[in-house]
């Protein structure tokens, strides 16, 4: 009995459609483009239930003429390449002549389109493998395609898509990363006729940038443009000071197609290399115009991807490109997060302004007796004294070798000071013990907020409140998570079109940038996404909070905060030992580690 047979048209028609059409917002995409390649200057895209039920998307542009109709939607039937030639030199967003068969294959699809020179149009109507109704039908010129239903004969699909709010929100960052691509169209998409975007035809790429992230971020931006033999380069990227928590703002657009690219991720963080610190990322929307022979598009079922001849010298292009733009223009290159630190401390608080750790008399900074070599890099230490305070004085001190300030009697631990402005060192009976004082403190923190019932915040009322302007689909997730974000002590209101205004943060923040860390709980929760449970989405917001207002590397700490900062990290049972993102928080050098290091038995 023969084991190999062919698979029935109808399971081929299923598996291919499968390739392309992952969820619906796959169906926007393919029909965006194919209303961009007609020319249109208008689209309007209405969906219902995050485009499971429902996705029309209408536009003004040339139109099918009704005999080319009963092929619109069969698949490899298309109208922009006849050869193989056309393969490497191809200009338009859809050339396979899969988008409407595969979106067929997979839902109820009606098709409505009227040429301009036509007196009327003409209708299609098709559902999977069943034969298709075409008839003539009076219309505006231009084409109206509506698909229903997605994966109504593929149940186990649609099991895996995601909440409504979900596959609403991608549908709303692919639009608005169209908008961006093509500022002189206009692009609209509503839900159950409420209006996500609404971006009208804008002069410039910056005007549309106004449309989508609103004028503040405006002056956030700088150009960058540059050109060799067959590639030219231009956009847009953030100055250092305006920075993301992840890669979501970073938008890569090849000859008008939306595409990813790991070469153009790679560039752009060796062009802010030592400009932004590490987990930050710039926002960019960068255009490359290259000659199509030098380009394969054919290289991902989506087209989501493509292929340079010489990605080499492409990358080194941009990189060097948004370096000198960043250099010549002497952008500042501080965090945003640490720009209001002040030098010098005032009696009883931190360098940084976030007060971790509360004293009640003046202290001085923590300062050592003896001179000792930094075992680490060679490095000699400066000889300095240690001062205590009064309420310290009659604090025991243990005399094996080292001067220091006993933390407490029950944790055996004896500070000695801080090194490179960036660890807490200290001993007890056994080991030399080093403390990453921001892991520690971000650690201390985080188990703070997730204790705190619901993982809620003692809130700080802003004395002036913060105006701040999203991306619509940004304005979506704040709506969504409201409560959770009241929960976590941010007290934000709807202030005009996608527009919020922030009054209170987690008393944690009090003295960080508001703004900015709201931005980045923003980020986060879009990146989550809506269909993590609620615990999920508490601990990751936690861990942003906790890692914004712990202390920094290059933060000096007085004799107290460190004392604090080690009782709090030690004394605390089951405490566990990483930063909430897997870093350590310590590490000891035992005995017979430091023989070993100076070579004795």
């Amino acid at each position: 009995m023969a084991v190999i047979k062919v698979l029935p048209h109808s399971l081929r028609e299923k598996i291919a459609a499968g390739e392309v059409i992952e969820r619906p917002v796959s169906v926007v995409k393919e029909l965006v483009e194919n209303s961009i390649d007609a020319g249109a200057g208008r689209i309007t895209v209405d969906i219902q239930e995050g485009g499971k039920r429902l996705i029309r998307v209408t536009d003004d542009g040339s139109g099918i003429y009704a005999v080319d109709m009963p092929l619109a939607a069969e698949r490899h039937a298309t109208s922009k390449i006849s050869e193989e030639a056309d393969l490497y030199a191809v200009s338009s967003l859809g050339f396979r002549g899969e988008a409407l068969a595969s979106i067929r294959a997979v839902s109820r699809l009606r098709i409505i389109s009227r040429r301009a020179d036509c007196d009327e149009g003409t209708e299609l109507l098709a559902q999977g493998d069943e034969p298709m109704e075409i008839r003539p039908i009076g219309c505006a010129p231009g084409t109206s395609i509506t698909v229903t239903d997605i994966f109504y004969n593929l149940p186990a699909r649609l099991k895996f898509l995601k909440t409504n709010i979900t596959e609403q929100r991608k549908i709303q960052e692919i639009m608005e990363r169209y908008a961006m691509a093509y500022p002189e169209k206009a692009f609209v998409l509503t839900t159950d006729g409420r209006e996500l975007l609404n971006a009208v035809p804008a002069a410039s790429a910056e005007d549309r940038l106004i449309d989508i992230y609103g004028r503040q971020a405006v002056d956030g931006f700088v150009e960058v443009t540059a050109e060799n033999d067959y590639v030219s380069i231009s956009g847009l990227v953030s100055r250092p000071g305006f920075s993301r928590s992840n890669r979501s703002d970073q938008t890569l657009i090849i000859n008008g197609r939306l595409v990813q690219s790991a070469v153009f991720r790679f560039a752009l963080d060796r062009a802010y290399r030592e400009l932004l610190p590490t987990g930050r990322y710039p926002l960019a929307l960068i255009r490359l115009q290259v000659d199509p022979s030098k380009l394969d598009v054919n290289v991902h079922p989506q087209k989501a991807e493509v292929r340079f001849v010489d990605e080499r010298d492409v990358g080194i292009l941009l990189e060097r490109a948004v370096r000198r733009t960043l250099l010549e223009r002497r952008l500042r290159t501080l965090n945003p997060f640490t720009e209001a630190r002040s030098e010098i401390s005032r009696p009883g608080t931190i360098t940084t302004g976030r007060k971790p750790y509360a004293v009640q008399a003046p202290v001085n900074m923590p300062l050592m007796e003896e001179a000792f070599t930094d075992f680490f890099s060679g490095k000699e230490m400066p000889a300095i004294k240690q001062d205590r305070t009064e309420a310290e004085a009659d604090m025991p001190m243990k005399g094996d070798g080292f001067s220091g300030l006993q933390v407490a009697a029950n944790t055996g631990v004896n500070i000695i000071g801080q090194a490179l402005q960036m660890y807490v060192v200290a001993y007890d009976d056994l080991s030399i013990i080093l403390i990453d004082q921001h892991a520690a403190h971000e650690r201390i923190l985080y188990d703070r907020l997730m204790q705190a019932d619901g993982g809620g915040s003692e809130v700080q009322v802003l004395l002036l409140p913060e105006t701040i302007e999203l991306r619509p689909a940004e304005v979506s997730i704040v709506g969504e998570r409201s409560d959770i974000l009241k929960r976590l002590g941010f007290t934000v209101e709807p202030f005009g079109k996608n527009t919020y205004r922030l009054t209170g943060v987690p008393m944690e923040l009090a003295e960080a940038s508001p703004a900015a860390v709201f931005r980045d709980i923003v980020s986060d929760l879009m990146e989550i996404g809506g269909s993590a449970r609620e615990e999920q989405i508490r601990a990751s917001l936690c861990r942003r909070i906790a890692c914004h207002a712990a202390v920094k590397a290059g933060d000096v700490l007085s004799e107290s905060e460190m004392k604090q900062l080690t009782v709090d990290l030690l004394t605390v049972p089951g405490r566990a030992m990483t930063c909430p993102h897997g870093r350590p928080v310590m590490i000891k050098m035992g005995q017979a580690e430091l023989l070993k290091a100076f070579y004795r038995s």
